[in-house]
């Protein structure tokens, strides 16, 4: 009996249509991914073949954890499906046993789910080869491997096949109710969603391998310091963390699954009739029943008041299911726990100030309201076909549309109930962490007028859906297609907010300036697609199933008789009109007053660029030597006029007779542009490229005057970005940005690789290469100035103050506007900013120093911080490198529109995102405001004294020497134990950003502006450094290089240069460490193996720790080689003090390759031993570094 029921599954899923949809749907997306350039995922490197044994192992884990839908589908309908066609009674009455029963259902559908996912390896095989015989993406394509394509599907599809599709059918089998599948849909996103926010801290990593239900996590952490050569040819190898997950959650669920067994009972409960019923209600003589003389009454208001007492109805039967409530409190207990991180940097969390809570819920909570929307409204668009009294609602005295419409009312009283716990439990959050500022405008605005008209239309959507869906599953399936494909439509080349549905631009709100200039797009685009909604919500009615008859023809029919109604024609009319009319003022506003171009476009316009223009590069072209600007800023307006004169200079032995100028021409007006009198005319509107024919050739050291007045003014919106250039309140530009460039413009060239080989241009140099000396007169910066001149006066409203670098010479009031005049005396970077808002201003004079920082006020949180590090900074650098160059040092707040600290002269714009609102009340966590003001600090140095010429390398001598300094000043305040977390962090960025990078991994002497080396490896470079040659010796060499070249000119520093003064302060014996450090790519694989301890007799401790080593050599693309090597490597012995670490004994021993063995004497008792324990080596795993001591 049970092969005969295994069969009669496996038959009736491969009649089912169903099953088919499931396969074809995998089975495209797959094919996709595979041949359509801009589909991947987003956790696979770019740089990662489209083929790679990686790549099908993501895809696997992934399809199989969000196709629970899917396998929910499959697993949970064998009894249920029972129970709907009232079969089960005879079933039960038959002669079978348990084990038949339910082992024949399970078994027969696991099979056909598993059959559904088999699309996956062969819609990847299918991909390769339509990629490989038309030639699609040829450098992105590795050999054709067929266990590649298996092999993670028995590793990670199955086995998520096997426990989802075990706690579904168990789910099932005991409820007999289809909601208690969903809850458990809802119970293993809420593990993977743990498991993800456990990342965020370091420590956390192992535990959150184990914890994810899919093995995404496992997978992604087991590769996560992969290079692009492992990615594309290593097999899938399961370390210990994806095999104990995997035996984990296949356990867990067969558990649940022999529990439904033994729970489970062919016996049918019976129906208890209500307490105090009597069905002998009527006397004897009497009738059986008087019924009361109604009054019939067919008025429209009568269907109205009806539709709202329905609606009523159905909002208290969704919101008391206990599937309802459980997912929603589950929801709840996700961000009360803190699994939901209000934003972090270093693990160091903000604090959880408005916007950074309704952000935390659009990133998970949202999700939660999704599946509620998605399932709930499925279920209530069925509700009465489920449970088979449509036939008596249908029979109603009641319009289709008052029944449908009391649906849609419903499913939005739902949304409003969310949202309001959305605003409740961010509440509870503020409140529990001790933050009280509470923004009920903000969350109104966020919540309860952009996202519910948000949900709104998406609700019309999906409701449409589930009205002309054969049945409830299918609609589901229909929907998750819906949210993929409206994913994939900006990827394929759809991204017209105008032609994607429910497409409403995103916004940034700012504690400084709200909501800016998104509100108007915003509501505009609600309009639009509100309009759009509506006319879909009609549709519905028309279609909606009313009677036996079913099927597509039927449904036609109905609908073409009730679109007859004159009512449902203006409707539509009205509608129509709104939707045509608000299209016609959004592509106004986003085509004409702006103009929109897709990511194609742009693409053809880069080429056209660079075949049109690239001959300017070959132009000798002037310098800026001096600059006197005039800004000023008209916050209410969005406005910014500019005015002033640049003086060029002729830099070359050769006469120069044009000039070509770059300018933004985005909102751009201009009044006058002369050069030495000379008319500049425009050569490119376009491109934004001008044009100065000289009467008379500039010669060799001569100079001559750009005159220009001209004005900014946002106009109208834009189709998806709508941060402002003049924002209400937080204006920051800076002069790259508003003021003219000279020369060729490189950065509007296509940089992407694979692009430019698709376009068939050249192969394009990411930066010069260190050894084109025409490239050192330049600073990477830019090349059209170096050190200049500079003086500006800044004009703003009267209730804002105006900053730009310099020192701060006159102020004054005038004609209703504040104005501030800067110069300096010496020479600055021919880079600087302007900046204007409401400001509060703190003040400190430091020995003869004015420090000053300028905040939104309510962002006072680490005031005393930055101040602080201000100082520290100062001492420090002053004492071990050259003089403070200006009388003024600056900090100014400015929106969150971009997430950086940037270094100018005196002045250093800080994002108010990353250190105003950090929460730094636990002292263990890293202080990186403290860090991030010392870094920026550090620039004054490292960039604005010291600059690198424009050629690979350049960045060594700013950006690594900026995390030098700031580490050497953090590590005076906190101390060295304190920077090996630190350090950690560092480390793994750097391995962990290795795989995507895009080109070719470069030495830190030649990196090319790549952030993880020069930031993130050049912070454990130059701290290694400093641990083996000593502090005062690297201090002093970077002195002597700082009085060579501060200020030079007209020749640049190049890395060449710089790394003498490193190898002069290096000791003959470590003199390798240079070419470790920065001439190669060296990685260690240091591994402590054991550690025991035993008690001497004078009370000491002796430690043997056993370590194994090795030293490894790569290639720019990750290939490595072993390398012979005597180097000596902190060994240490460590005890913990509550959190922190304390060392009982750090020394540098001499290490071989291999085994090595080490006896040390402490005076405490040690709990923590290993090799290079402080992170201080480029270690390809430090996590296994240290080992805990077991005593003997």
């Amino acid at each position: 009996m049970f092969w005969r029921i295994f069969i009669f599954e496996i038959k009736y899923r491969l009649s089912r249509p169903a099953t088919y949809i499931y396969f074809a749907l995998f089975l495209i997306l797959c094919i996709l991914m595979l041949t359509v350039e801009n589909i991947s995922i987003g956790m696979i490197p770019a740089t990662a073949n489209k083929n790679a044994p990686f790549v099908f192992a993501i895809m696997s884990a992934i399809f199989t954890a969000f196709g629970m839908l899917v396998t929910s589908a499959m697993m949970s309908t064998p009894i249920i499906r029972d129970y709907e066609h009232d079969t089960h009674h005879f079933i039960y009455s038959m002669p079978i046993t348990k084990w038949q029963y339910l082992g024949g259902r399970f078994f027969g559908s696991l099979a056909m789910t598993i059959f559904v996912f088999l699309s996956l390896p062969i819609g990847m095989m299918i991909g390769t080869t339509i990629a490989q015989l038309f030639g699609l993406h040829e450098d992105k394509m590795g050999p054709f491997m067929l266990w590649s394509y298996f092999q993670p599907f028995f590793i990670l599809a199955i086995p998520n096949i096997l426990f989802t599709g075990a706690i579904f059918f168990a789910l099932s089998s005991t409820t007999k109710k289809m909601v208690y599948s969903y809850l458990g849909n809802v119970v293993l996103l809420i593990g993977y969603l743990i498991s993800v926010n456990l990342l965020s801290n370091l420590d956390n990593i192992k535990v959150a391998s184990v914890l994810d239900p899919f093995g995404l996590i496992s997978l992604s952490q087991m590769t996560r310091y992969w290079t692009v050569v492992e990615y594309n040819t290593q097999f899938l190898t399961p370390d210990l963390y994806l095999f104990l997950n995997r035996l984990l959650w296949v356990g867990i669920g067969f558990m649940i699954l022999w529990v439904s067994y033994r729970k489970f009972s062919f016996t049918v409960p019976k129906s208890r009739a209500k307490k105090g019923s009597d069905l002998n209600v009527a006397n004897e003589n009497g009738p059986l029943l008087t019924l009361p003389r109604l009054a019939q009454n067919f008025r429209q208001m009568t269907y109205i008041k009806l539709m709202f007492k329905q609606a009523w109805l159905y909002f208290k039967s969704t919101v008391t299911e206990i599937a309802f409530i459980t997912i929603l409190l589950a929801g709840i207990g996700l961000i009360a726990s803190g699994a939901i991180s209000t934003g972090s940097r270093y693990s160091t969390e903000f604090y959880p100030v408005t916007y950074s809570m309704l952000e935390s819920m659009g990133g998970s909570f949202t999700l939660f309201i999704l599946i509620i929307l998605t399932f709930f409204s499925g279920e209530l668009i069925w509700k009465e076909r489920t449970v088979k009294l449509n036939q008596i609602y249908d029979t109603l005295p009641v319009p289709s549309w008052a029944t449908f419409a009391s649906k849609y009312i419903a499913m939005l009283l739902v949304t409003l109930l969310l949202l309001g716990v959305i605003m409740a439990t961010c509440l509870v959050v503020q409140i529990s962490r001790s933050y009280y500022v509470f923004e009920f405008s903000q969350y109104f605005t966020g919540l309860f007028l952009i996202s519910f008209s948000d949900y709104a239309i998406l609700l019309a959507l999906i409701m449409f859906i589930q009205t002309i869906s054969p049945n409830k599953f299918v609609g589901f399936v229909m929907v998750m297609a819906y949210y993929i494909i409206s994913g994939m439509l900006s990827s394929i080349g759809l991204e017209d907010g105008l032609l994607r549905p429910n497409a409403i631009p995103g916004y940034t709100y700012s504690d400084m300036n709200g909501y800016g200039a998104f509100l108007a797009p915003i509501a505009w685009f609600t309009i639009y697609w509100g309009a759009f909604a509506g006319m879909i919500w009609l549709l519905s009615n028309l279609f909606w199933n009313r009677g036996t008859e079913t099927g597509t023809k039927s449904a036609w029919h109905r609908a073409k008789a009730r679109f007859q109604s004159k009512t449902i024609k203006m409707a539509f009319a009205v509608l129509g009109v709104i939707f045509l009319a608000s299209g016609a003022f959004i592509f106004y506003n986003t085509h004409i007053l702006n103009s929109f171009e897709t990511s194609k476009h742009q693409e053809k316009m880069a080429v056209k660029f660079e075949q049109q223009y690239k001959w300017i590069e070959k132009k000798a072209q002037p310098k800026i030597v001096d600059a006197n600007i005039f800004v000023d800023i008209f916050p209410s307006d969005g406005k910014l006029d500019i005015a002033g004169t640049l003086f060029l200079k002729n830099t070359f032995s050769v006469a120069i007779d044009s000039v070509y100028l770059n300018l933004s021409n985005t909102g751009l007006t201009i009044e006058k542009f002369t050069l030495n009198g000379d008319k500049v005319d425009v050569l490119d509107r376009y491109y934004g490229i001008f044009a100065a024919k000289l009467h008379q050739p500039l010669q060799p050291g001569d100079s001559i005057p750009l005159v220009f007045k001209y004005s900014y003014k946002k106009l109208g919106s834009s189709n998806s970005s709508n941060e402002p250039k003049v924002a209400e309140n937080g204006t920051f530009v800076n002069s790259k940005e508003v003021l003219p460039t000279i020369g060729y413009n490189e950065g509007q060239e296509l940089g992407d690789k694979d692009k430019r080989k698709k376009y068939k241009l050249p192969v394009k140099q990411r930066m010069a290469f260190i050894t084109d000396s025409t490239m050192w007169s330049n600073t990477y910066l830019g090349n059209d100035g170096g050190w200049i001149r500079f003086r500006t006066t800044v004009s703003t409203s009267a209730d804002q103050i105006a900053i730009a670098p310099g020192n701060l010479v006159k102020e004054w009031k005038q004609n209703g506007r504040n104005y501030y005049s800067y110069n300096h005396e010496g020479k600055i970077l021919n880079f600087y900013s302007f900046l204007s808002a409401r400001y509060e201003v703190k003040r400190e004079e430091y020995k003869g120093i004015k420090l000053e920082v300028l905040y939104h006020k309510g962002h006072e949180f680490n005031l005393d911080k930055m101040f602080k590090s201000m100082r520290m900074s100062l001492d420090y650098f002053q004492a071990n490198f050259s003089p403070f160059q200006h009388k003024y040092l600056r900090i100014v707040e400015f929106p969150r529109y971009a997430s950086f600290a940037q270094s100018f002269p005196a002045t250093i714009p800080y994002s108010e995102n990353i250190g105003f609102i950090a929460d730094l009340r636990d002292s263990t966590n890293i202080d990186y405001v403290f860090y991030v003001t010392a870094h920026e600090i550090a620039h004054q140095w490292w960039a604005h004294q010291v600059c690198g010429a424009n050629v690979q390398g350049a960045t060594l001598m700013s950006e690594a020497l900026a995390q030098y300094s700031a580490l050497m000043v953090m590590e005076k305040e906190y101390g060295k134990t304190k920077m090996r977390k630190f350090l950690k962090y560092e480390l793994d960025k750097y391995l962990g950003s290795r795989k995507y990078e895009k080109e070719k991994e470069n030495p830190l002497y030649l990196n090319e502006n790549q952030g993880y080396i020069h930031y993130n490896k050049g912070s454990v470079t130059m701290y290694s450094l400093r641990d083996y040659i000593g502090e005062a010796n690297l201090n002093k060499a970077l002195a002597k290089f700082t009085a060579d070249w501060a200020f030079k000119e007209p020749l640049f520093p190049v890395s060449t240069q710089f790394l003498p003064y490193l190898s002069e302060a290096t000791p003959d014996s470590l003199k390798y460490l240079i070419k470790d450090l920065f001439e190669t790519i060296t990685l260690y694989s240091n591994r402590a193996k054991t550690a025991t301890v035993e008690t001497l007799a004078n009370g000491k401790y002796k430690v043997v720790l056993t370590v194994e080593s090795q030293k490894l050599r790569a290639d720019s693309t990750g290939v490595e080689h072993e390398i012979k090597f005597a180097d000596y490597i902190d060994i240490g012995v460590m005890a913990k003090d509550g959190k922190e670490d304390k060392l009982l004994y750090l020394q540098k021993h001499k290490v071989i390759p291999g085994t090595n063995r080490f006896e040390i004497i402490v005076n405490s008792k040690p709990e923590i031993a290993g090799i290079d324990p402080m992170n201080k080596l480029i270690d390809r795993d430090s996590d296994d570094n240290r080992v805990s001591v077991e005593k003997i």
